[in-house]
């Protein structure tokens, strides 16, 4: 949706919390085109004859802007991995977009998701499909074996995972402590 088709909200009596002085500002009037602040004011603010128009008193509320999460993760937001490892990922997916909406309306308006797979809902956010927080996705964890981007079962044998890396020619293996004692001999071997 282009801004001009979001609307004008005009936000009447609200105290703003600018993020940069300690004290709010006294009774203000706050004008929105779109996604874009336009104006804040303590006089009153004329939004002129648009259409999609809306006033809201905001009756001496604090205004203030969006909340950053740094770190966040759509996909791992409210169900545990043990649940997640068996679910549809078509269930996982509408799952991620109701963690979404609760995050918006919490106030966070920007999330950074820390690993996952989050560019779907990212493009359904996008187009408006569901309400939620813009995303910086990171696509794919980085993670040891074992850590908490090793997503496998820990009854799985772990070889020719990232433990397998060479970091020294005396080091080609170690075993996991989720690993079970017999999983193979290369798991086993030490």
């Amino acid at each position: 949706m282009s801004s001009s088709e979001q609307g004008t909200t005009l936000f009447r009596n609200v105290r703003v919390f600018d993020g940069r002085s300690p004290v709010l500002s006294n009774g203000s009037n706050v004008l929105v085109r779109g996604s874009t602040i336009e104006s804040i004011s303590t006089q009153s603010i004329d939004p002129g004859h648009r259409e999609h128009r809306v006033e809201i008193d905001g009756g001496g509320r604090v205004l203030m802007p969006g909340l950053i999460d740094a770190h966040w993760h759509a996909m791992l937001a409210s169900m545990p991995i043990a649940a997640m490892r068996t679910a549809d990922i078509g269930y996982l997916n509408l799952v991620a977009g109701e963690q979404a909406t609760r995050t918006l309306h919490r106030g966070f308006t920007t999330v950074r998701d820390a690993g996952g797979p989050s560019f779907g809902l990212k493009r359904a956010i996008d187009d408006g499909t569901v309400a939620g927080p813009r995303i910086y996705p990171s696509g794919a964890f980085i993670s040891q074996t074992s850590g908490h981007g090793d997503f496998r079962m820990h009854t799985k044998c772990h070889a020719g995972s990232a433990a397998t890396s060479v970091t020294s020619k005396s080091w080609v293996h170690r075993r996991s402590p989720m690993v079970p004692t017999k999983c193979c001999g290369q798991c086993a071997s030490n």
